[in-house]
């Protein structure tokens, strides 16, 4: 997701995955809570240039302030999250 951004691209994703964190609806893309609403959005941006202009410099500016060490340190956590359930339980 952060990609497409730093790319310029407005982004469309489901707010069923954790990539709905680095989204600002409306302003960098997309939230959607089903395949109708995913597949308007994308048709939206698809028809009209100007917004999709506006939103792709919009996430582009947001890629820009993301800092790859924090992401990373964020991803690893949840990592150690999982870890430590997994050991607590025995594994499977």
């Amino acid at each position: 997701i952060l990609e497409a951004m730093a790319s310029g691209l407005p982004v469309v994703v489901s707010n069923q995955c954790g990539s709905q964190d680095e989204v600002i609806h409306g302003e960098t893309g997309f939230v959607t809570r089903d395949p109708a609403e995913f597949a308007a959005c994308v048709n939206t941006l698809i028809q009209n240039e100007q917004l999709r202009s506006v939103m792709g410099a919009k996430a582009r500016a947001y890629a820009e302030g993301q800092n790859w060490e924090r992401i990373l340190s964020q991803l690893m956590a949840v990592f150690y999250e999982i870890k430590r359930d997994w050991d607590g339980k025995g594994g499977y």
